[in-house]
């Protein structure tokens, strides 16, 4: 499981709800934040299990397990 926090002042869209990797295989995530217009658009990634997969400060997934 991955969680997103975004700047106050915004809300946030995950893009894709599920993806599924293989050991190894890796995949950029996106969001859309809201409003068009925020000024605070910075978006933290983290993974709740970096046994199972990585993620870097850009979105990008990386399966480990």
């Amino acid at each position: 499981m991955l969680r997103i926090f975004v700047d106050s002042g915004s809300s946030i869209k995950q893009n894709e709800k599920e993806v599924t990797l293989k050991k190894g295989e890796s995949k950029s995530l996106s969001v859309t934040i809201s409003p068009e217009d925020a000024t605070l658009t910075r978006v933290y990634w983290f993974s709740t299990d970096e046994n199972i997969v990585s993620v870097d400060e850009n979105g990008k997934i990386t399966g480990l397990f």
